[in-house]
């Protein structure tokens, strides 16, 4: 057995233990622990418990005393064992034959081993200089801002007709030069749950949460203690998560970081590290960070050279772009409301043992930090060559991966724990805000993040993420899921958009807020109804938006690189992702086979060969609008043309009559863009609402994004022209970045792209690694995997035994994938 700091250790310290314990390496290099002895089990019908050494003199024993004692009982009928080995021996040969022939043939289906390393493996890696890009760095504030900001990569946009062309006509301009924005940002979340401080703190905060961390508070308030316990819901319990497997750290994170920089080579900016750190008090230790007051210290990695010019502390600055930035928990958690004391809040939530509530926070306070990254936890690999383009566009957005096999309405169930119970609690949210039924589990691999966007989710539920904040554990407490809040909040501020623009934008005319009757008669003509009672059928458009040569085509002219590992399902430049078709469609085109949203099947369907199925699908009407239903009557029963509760009617009260006008919208569209959901040219907000906004003196607004209103209840907004200037300060002092007092044209289509986004797919694999013999298998069916293409790679911890032999497994299979020879990098300590 071979272990690289045995140096460290005396013939007395590790003589017993090494046949019945593991070691784990801390994060302070000088140190070892012994946790627990977790390889030695009683259990002698599953011989994965046993200790190699004890298998091996099993079988010395066996050989002492003849085979027989340890052979299957029928070898040892010895009338028998003559013709059953003659059969045995034929039946053998024939296996050996087919095996032969299988494997030739398999070979010739799939690359080499050497190929692929060939394949995925970059050169010695050269940083060269390294300077930020132009979507680096978004601020670090000392709390949750109140003002949206712009997103940088849409810069080309600012010239209008780049704009109308993109965004009405979804033709791209030779102008728009995007090359700028080309490198992302990564952030991986990690920490050592085999570190004695992090055990010890779990320990003490899972047997009487009632400590929260009193012995370092500024203020020792029993009123500060009882309500935060109140915050938490500490009266109503909770079944905390705390089990070995959800801290155990198994190295996976360095080899995280060399499949992400393989990956995607250049195009990667700064590799973000995010980890836990302890409190104030601790004796110092080697390895361990502190913060500038020396209150924290914070755990770095056994491999991490700190001391390399490629590698940056969360508060140091530089002039070059790092390959690494490590931060740590103390620093990236900031309140969610200013005028509070930062320090007493962090006292009041730190140290953490929940990845949600680390996500609740995470790209907040992020020094350094890309406007668009990728989020993955240090169980998550990429195995594929990889670009930008494949977790975010400027043109298209961030590119979501969805399990659309999975949908999560928002009702409490009974015994929902975890990722669910947290998804059903967001998705009552999403519901008080949008009106939506539910979301789709977002796939459980590496996220794109825009963070304007993600920031933007976090100021609509400010209360809600600030409890979830202060969760220490994962549990059944109800908290929000920041990746469904993060997703479906700008699929549906998309959806959103395009009927405000539509509704309240474009059909009124004069923009007073109130449709008169030639502004009706408009409206109905653009709808295709011949009346207000009028049911209208839509047909699903045929559209080009997600055609190879069509996307990539857009993607070359703007300088901007193509996808590699995934490929587009859905762009939000075809509508609403979730749009609900008519059970008659369902029945007629699919008989129910799919359990995913409809719409997203129609543009790969379009480009296709098939013209049976196209025929089905696009020959059969999709939807109908009933405007006997949808259309918004008074108590007696008079028509109202109020455009606020026109849109509201669409867009909230009945989500089917707004899904199936966008759908139709998108149709009158053409093949591409998105003309029909437009104002015209010439029409500007009201001079009333630019005087309101001006009244109003809403300073504190930010017109550098155009947004429409940031409330939780869709019942309590105003979504008319003079609430929504007020609400994004038109009229004041100009923005840096927009004008001041855009007409309602421009103002519609910055909306448009601000939230627009792609739903791709991708291959993948989520392994849950139990034993030795289950970890093997899984990893040598991984590796064919990643020989045939695959992109992404999950190894989830579900070590029930020997975790030292499944850390043995994981450590060949690291080294076969990404072997220290070929993709090591320079910031590592061993390739000084």
């Amino acid at each position: 057995m071979s272990l690289p700091f045995m140096q460290e250790l005396n013939q007395q310290q590790w003589g017993t233990e090494l046949s019945r314990g593991h070691y784990s390496r801390l994060s302070t290099r000088s140190e070892i622990i012994f946790p627990y002895d977790d390889t030695y089990h009683d259990d002698s019908q599953n011989t994965d418990n046993i200790p190699l050494i004890e298998k091996e003199y099993q079988l010395l024993d066996g050989f002492k005393r003849g085979w027989p004692s340890v052979l299957p009982y029928s070898w040892q009928d010895t009338k028998k064992a003559g013709n059953r080995t003659r059969k045995v021996i034929l039946f053998c040969f024939a296996l050996t034959i087919f095996t032969a022939s299988a494997l030739t043939a398999y070979r010739l289906t799939i690359r080499s081993y050497d190929t692929l390393l060939e394949y995925t493996t970059i050169p010695p890696f050269a940083f060269g200089p390294r300077v930020p890009n132009a979507t680096c760095c978004s601020s670090t504030p000392e709390y949750l801002p109140y003002t949206l900001d712009a997103i940088q990569a849409h810069q080309p946009f600012l010239d209008d007709e780049v704009l109308e062309e993109w965004v009405a006509n979804g033709k791209l301009l030779s102008r728009a030069d995007f090359s700028k924005h080309i490198r992302i940002d990564g952030v991986t979340t990690w920490v050592n749950g085999s570190d004695t401080r992090h055990h010890a703190n779990r320990i003490l905060f899972s047997e009487d949460q009632q400590r929260i961390n009193e012995e370092n508070m500024t203020t020792k308030d029993d009123k500060t203690v009882q309500d935060l316990k109140k915050e938490i819901d500490f009266e109503h319990g909770s079944r905390i998560q705390n089990s070995e497997n959800r801290f155990r750290d198994l190295n996976e994170l360095q080899f995280s970081v060399r499949s992400a920089r393989q990956s995607l080579r250049h195009h990667l900016g700064t590799h973000h590290i995010v980890s836990t750190d302890f409190w104030r008090g601790e004796e110092p230790s080697a390895g361990v960070q502190d913060d500038h007051f020396g209150h924290h210290r914070g755990q770095i990695p056994q491999w991490l050279n700190v001391d390399s010019p490629l590698v940056a502390l969360a508060d140091s600055n530089s002039t070059t772009l790092p390959a690494i930035r490590l931060h740590h928990d103390s620093q990236i958690f900031v309140p969610f409301n200013k005028d509070i004391d930062a320090e007493q809040w962090r006292d009041q939530r730190l140290p953490t043992f929940n990845s949600m509530a680390v996500e609740a926070v995470l790209g907040i306070n992020m020094k350094g930090l890309s406007q668009t990254y990728f989020l993955a936890s240090d169980d998550m690999f990429t195995t594929h060559a990889m670009t930008t383009a494949d977790f975010y566009t400027p043109l298209y957005g961030p590119s979501m991966q969805i399990q659309t096999d999975m949908y999560v309405r928002g009702i409490a169930s009974a015994g929902a724990v975890n990722e669910i119970a947290s998804m059903q609690y967001s998705v009552m949210r999403l519901t008080e805000r949008f009106g939506t039924p539910g979301f789709s589990y977002s796939a459980h691999i590496h996220k794109s993040i825009v963070q304007p966007l993600m920031l933007e989710s976090r100021m609509i539920w400010r209360e809600h993420f600030e409890k979830a904040s202060a969760r220490r554990f994962r549990g059944d407490n109800l908290m929000m899921n920041s990746h469904t809040i993060t997703y479906a909040m700008i699929i549906e501020r998309h959806r959103e958009a395009l009927l405000w623009s539509f509704l309240v934008a474009r059909i009124d005319k004069d923009g007073d807020g109130m449709l008169n009757d030639q502004e009706l008669a408009r409206a109905l003509e653009e709808m295709g109804a011949n009346n207000i009672t009028s049911n209208i059928p839509v047909r699903l458009p045929k559209r080009i938006t997600t055609h190879k040569s069509y996307q990539n085509g857009n993607l070359n002219k703007a300088k901007f690189p193509s996808p590699k590992a995934s490929r587009p399902l859905f762009s939000s430049f075809d509508g609403y992702a979730y749009a609900e078709p008519d059970n008659l469609f369902r029945q007629r085109t699919l008989k129910g086979l799919f359990q995913m949203p409809l719409s997203l099947l129609p543009p790969s369907i379009s480009e296709s060969d098939d013209k049976a199925q196209q025929e089905k699908i696009f020959s059969v009407d999709f939807c109908q609008i009933e405007l006997s239903v949808c259309w918004p009557r008074d108590d007696r029963a008079e028509l109202i043309k109020s455009t606020n509760a026109i849109f509201k009617r669409f867009a909230f009260d009945y989500r089917g009559c707004g899904d199936c006008l966008i759908t139709h919208l998108v149709g009158k569209s053409g093949e591409k863009g998105m003309k029909a959901f437009l104002p015209d040219k010439e029409q500007e907000f009201p001079q009333s609402a630019i005087i309101a906004s001006k009244e109003a003196k809403r300073h504190d607004r930010s017109t550098d994004a155009y947004h429409l209103p940031l409330g939780a209840f869709h019942q309590s907004i105003d979504f008319s022209l003079d609430e929504i200037a007020i609400e994004n300060g038109l009229g004041l002092s100009p923005s840096l970045v927009l004008p001041a007092q855009p007409n309602l044209r421009k103002f519609a289509m910055h909306l448009i792209m601000r939230y627009s986004y792609t739903i791709v797919i991708s291959t993948g694999s989520f392994e849950m690694l139990k034993t030795p013999t289950t970890a093997r298998l899984a990893l040598e069916k991984v590796k064919k995997k990643i020989k045939m293409g695959m992109a992404y790679l999950c190894l989830n911890d579900d070590i029930t035994v020997a975790s030292h032999r499944v850390k043995m497994e994981m450590d060949k299979f690291f080294q076969d994938v990404w072997p220290n020879n070929r993709s090591g990098l320079p910031f590592e300590l061993m390739n000084q």
